[in-house]
């Protein structure tokens, strides 16, 4: 089993050619998504929800969670969940 997953997006651009290539081979992935980015790209989030795919959490501001404390990793995680 291999799974496809796509971080940091989305953006315009290589996204467009990367869902129509997911399309015409009938392939699904998982996208993590940047809360930031989902009101400028609500269009290509909810192209990317409409054709099956996953979509994940991949924190709100995309900040280096490596050294966060619990408190700013929680809110990351939650701000982006509630979008």
């Amino acid at each position: 089993v291999v799974a496809l997953t796509f971080d940091d997006g989305p953006r315009h651009g290589s996204c467009e050619q990367l869902l129509d290539l997911l399309r015409e081979e009938d392939v699904k992935a998982t996208f993590f998504v940047v809360g930031k980015s989902i009101y400028t790209f609500s269009d290509l989030l909810f192209r990317i929800h409409r054709e099956g795919h996953d979509i994940g959490n991949h924190s709100y501001s995309h900040c280096s969670l490596d050294f966060a404390d619990e408190e700013t990793v929680s809110e990351e995680l939650e701000r982006n969940n509630e979008l």
